[in-house]
């Protein structure tokens, strides 16, 4: 059991491809594994050409997940993407424009103002109903901008 451990981890840290492994029995029966042989060559085997690669996955459906992760993306893709990325910038355009006029309509607002209708006619605004219309304001701002 030890010995498979052993194996591994040589197996793991020298390179297969250019590294010998042998293996040997001592003088009490215990076997050894190493990249370097034994001082009497006679009794080691050189096993580096039985061994299969470590810790690599060939399996079909792990080549494919790397291949489609790695492939470039296709016409249709990019295409797709670059529409995306125009909608959201004339998106953020449109809530940077909204912003923008909360911001002035703020501002008009802090003071005293007069406030007019569609059709020209001044409307009476108590001052506390202004006050609450730039609180209103002021939390419509900090909500979407």
């Amino acid at each position: 059991m030890i010995n498979r451990y052993l194996l591994s981890l040589l197996l793991c840290i020298a390179p297969v491809a250019t590294a010998e492994v042998y293996q040997w029995v001592d003088e009490n029966g215990k076997k050894h594994f190493s990249d370097t042989p034994p001082p009497d060559r006679a009794k080691a085997k050189e096993i580096s050409e039985s061994l299969k690669p470590a810790n690599i996955d060939e399996s079909r459906t792990e080549r494919q997940k790397l291949q489609k992760l790695f492939a470039k993306p296709t016409e249709e893709e990019q295409h797709y993407k670059k529409q995306k990325q125009a909608a959201d910038q004339k998106k953020q355009q449109k809530k940077q424009e909204y912003c923008s006029y909360l911001k002035n309509r703020l501002s008009k607002i802090s003071r005293r103002v007069v406030f007019v209708d569609k059709q020209g006619n001044d409307v009476k605004v108590s001052e506390a109903e202004r006050k609450q219309r730039a609180k209103n304001l002021q939390k419509m701002i900090h909500q979407r901008c």
